[in-house]
């Protein structure tokens, strides 16, 4: 797959610069290199409202849209930057984004760097801020039942880590994770670590080096260094995991996409083609950027209080689960009037409008009650899905489809079936 036309702009500048290394530069350079880079990720939201609060010794930065009433769902996040740099001046154009795109309070909390304070502290930092928002609540004027972790990068990993001890602890847990091309193996295991470490800018030694400044000696086996090998993952909330197709950390975050479901967590994972490491702080160049923005902002949006079935965010995973569920109304639902399907190869006609495929699932597929589909792997482009499926209960075999999914105004307006039997 190629890079997008402004991220292949930035990677070429970076090969034709000679692929600077990490390692020669000071972390005050690094740092501020970081927050140069804020400039790429679009326009400042200016319909939001945005304070700086501590309380009890944490600081926050909160955004909240200029017309929210009561109390709102939260989205607590955790900012990348390899544990040893970021912070509100590097995130402050998404996290406005993700304010106004989603109607809910975002509450950044800023974490000790590295190596000014190294192993744990960041980690105690995004627990503690987690902790403080979640006991003060009624003061910030958010929902405690509808709390969202988030993080990108370095981020991811804190969200993950700071869930899981609030696991263990059994006070309050958020109602669901995003992470975001997440840090979570110190011992560097996969190939997308050699695939990606040298030229899409974001390279293996600037992570590696972000682990070595922050952790030292640390073993990075321990389970809170390296959270991708963990065996306690069953009963967390519901976990979304974003990957990039030229990222370091690619293999790692669908590699916990698959520990996590093999250990009963309700779990998506989105591979966006065509981007890297970062991506989601270049909005300004980014179409993709853009998209991810807004789908984190939906899943914040319509999280259900626990206890209470959480809404799908995606059509095409909505439509997934009513499948499985034999639910047609809450099936068809997820289509535009005027859906059309395309079969390939033509063993039936395409179908065209909400009421032929209705009328279609109907008499083939929902009067069967061993009818069953599994999703293998799925990968957003832009507005587009790639589903990589298989279908049990149509006859003895067992099919494998392609399905791709064009999605608009939050319904599906056309898919392409290709089949193998």
């Amino acid at each position: 797959m190629a890079l997008e036309k402004g991220i292949a702009g930035l990677v070429s500048d970076f090969i034709a610069a000679g692929r600077p290394s990490a390692r020669a530069r000071s972390i005050d350079e690094r740092r501020a290199g970081y927050i140069a880079s804020a400039s790429l990720a679009g326009e400042t939201e200016t319909r939001v409202r945005v304070e700086d609060v501590t309380l009890e010794g944490v600081t926050l930065r909160i955004f909240s849209p200029l017309e929210a009433n009561g109390k709102l769902p939260a989205l607590i996040y955790y900012h990348g930057g390899c544990f040893i740099s970021g912070g509100f001046a590097t995130h402050d154009k998404q996290l406005r984004q993700l304010a106004w795109y989603s109607g809910c309070r975002v509450i950044a909390v800023q974490y000790r760097l590295a190596p000014e304070h190294r192993w744990p502290a960041a980690h105690d930092d995004a627990l503690r801020g987690a902790e403080v928002i979640w006991k003060n609540a009624e003061r910030l004027n958010i929902d405690s039942q509808r709390i969202t972790l988030a993080g990108d990068s370095a981020g991811g990993h804190l969200a993950l880590v700071t869930a899981l001890r609030l696991k263990a602890a059994a006070v309050w847990q958020p109602a669901q994770l995003v992470l975001i091309y997440p840090m979570l193996d110190a011992t560097v295991y996969f190939d997308s670590y050699s695939f990606n470490g040298s030229d899409y800018v974001i390279t293996r030694d600037a992570l590696l080096s972000g682990y070595e400044i922050y952790l030292g000696d640390t073993d990075r086996l321990l389970s809170d260094v390296s959270p991708l090998w963990r065996d306690d993952f069953a009963g967390l909330p519901p976990v979304h995991i974003i990957t990039a197709e030229f990222d370091p950390l690619c293999d790692e975050g669908e590699a916990l996409y698959q520990h996590m479901t093999e250990q009963g967590v309700t779990c998506t994972c989105s591979r966006y083609l065509g981007v890297i490491h970062g991506f989601f702080q270049l909005a300004g160049i980014s179409q993709s950027a853009r998209d991810v923005i807004q789908d984190v902002a939906a899943r914040v949006a319509r999280i259900k209080p626990k206890g209470e079935s959480m809404s799908v965010v995606s059509p095409v995973e909505q439509q997934f689960a009513a499948y499985n569920a034999h639910d047609i109304e809450a099936f068809v639902t997820c289509f535009s009037e005027d859906f059309t399907a395309y079969r390939l190869p033509s063993t039936s006609p395409s179908l065209q409008g909400r009421e032929a495929l209705r009328a279609f699932y109907v008499e083939h597929r929902f009067n069967n009650p061993a009818l069953r589909a599994e999703l293998l792997s799925r990968t957003v482009m832009g507005n587009k899905v790639f589903d990589h499926e298989k279908i049990y209960g149509i006859g003895e075999s067992v099919i494998e489809n392609m399905a791709v999914y064009e999605v608009q105004d939050g319904r599906i307006i056309t898919a392409w079936f290709f089949f193998a039997q």
